[in-house]
């Protein structure tokens, strides 16, 4: 409302009152449409009667009515549910996944993902034998690269090469190689294997992909008694369908509107039309798990950061926990050279 036009009105007690109880909104088109609608309605049924005539007091009674018009709009823009940015990002990329064409693996062929993750890990006193160390153990932040190649009927073959380990005092860094920890965790090793079976909670059953139904399936699974709350549990299982899977456009769209209607936090919104969206809880400190969408709904990376401290194992506020990196999926034509992708 324009300076002026508040000045007009300022006589006006009814409409004061109103502006003092709604403050400025803006209502959106819908919201107008509506009043518009309802003002209509109240005119024509002023003219049914063709006894009354136009006076002040008639002018009294319109605005009354234009009043009471505002009431209903105002009304509606406080009364409706208005989704979260997060909410309206996640219902846009939802729509784009469904339009997706589905994985289809070539024959003789595989579909071939890398990933690359940081995981934090403590290890307790009694894994250092006879080293003094400190009562709660020592951490560490463990790199690992994973490739997986996907055939027609399932994973087949897995390949984990792990790095060195990043420490955070120099006392766990010489307690860990003397210990010959870094054999137990095969640092510096690549270890290949075939699969057959399950790698992840997507390949263990068959998922709905009607959202409500999916978001029950899901809610079965969280485990009793961790007071992490819903939205982390539900975060957690729900990206487990997206992480290096060949999840249907119909089940990674069911799985984009469950995280929609989580509490989640958006916190970018990337020009190409990526998004990264948060959640912050304490387990029991606080922290912060993030994950990012490209815009059909392709989980591209992850984290999870502390954002406070812990003396105990010397880790400092803002150490990301853990972390993930996920490549676009490419198609290969054999299982020893991944990097010479094949024509789909």
């Amino acid at each position: 409302m324009t300076d002026q036009e508040k000045g007009d009105n300022a006589s006006d007690p009814l409409l004061r009152a109103l502006r003092d109880l709604a403050g400025d909104p803006q209502p959106t088109a819908a919201d107008r449409q509506r009043g518009e609608e309802a003002l209509l309605q109240a005119i024509a049924r002023e003219r049914v009667n063709p006894k009354r005539r136009w006076s002040l007091r008639k002018s009294w009674s319109l605005s009354v009515v234009v009043a009471a018009a505002l009431v209903v709009v105002l009304g509606l823009t406080f009364l409706l549910p208005t989704p979260t940015a997060a909410s309206a990002a996640l219902s846009e990329i939802a729509a784009a996944a469904e339009r997706v064409d589905p994985l289809v693996i070539p024959p003789q062929a595989f579909a071939y993902t890398r990933s690359k993750t940081t995981v934090l890990v403590v290890q307790p006193s009694d894994a250092f034998g006879d080293l003094t160390v400190p009562v709660e153990g020592i951490a560490y932040l463990l790199p690992q690269t994973r490739e997986v190649w996907i055939g027609i009927g399932g994973v087949v073959q897995m390949r984990i090469t792990t790095g060195p380990p990043s420490f955070f005092t120099p006392e766990a860094e010489a307690a860990y190689y003397s210990s010959g920890l870094d054999q137990i965790d095969q640092v510096g090793e690549t270890v290949t294997g075939a699969v057959r079976g399950a790698l992840s909670l997507f390949e263990s059953r068959v998922w709905p992909t009607n959202p409500d139904q999916l978001k029950s399936a899901l809610r079965s699974l969280v485990p009793p008694d961790r007071g992490l709350g819903e939205t982390v549990e539900i975060l957690d299982l729900a990206l487990d369908l997206l992480r290096e899977t060949g999840a249907t456009p119909e089940l990674r769209a069911a799985v984009i509107h469950v995280l929609a209607d989580l509490d989640l936090q958006l916190l970018e919104r990337r020009p190409d039309g990526s998004i990264t969206l948060a959640s912050t809880y304490e387990s029991p400190l606080l922290t912060r798990d993030t994950f990012t969408l490209n815009p059909n709904g392709t989980l591209l990376e992850e984290s999870s950061a502390l954002l406070e401290g812990n003396p105990n194992l010397s880790i400092p506020s803002g150490t990301l926990v853990f972390h993930a990196n996920y490549k676009a999926t490419s198609f290969v034509e054999n299982l020893s050279q991944p990097h010479q992708p094949a024509s789909p």
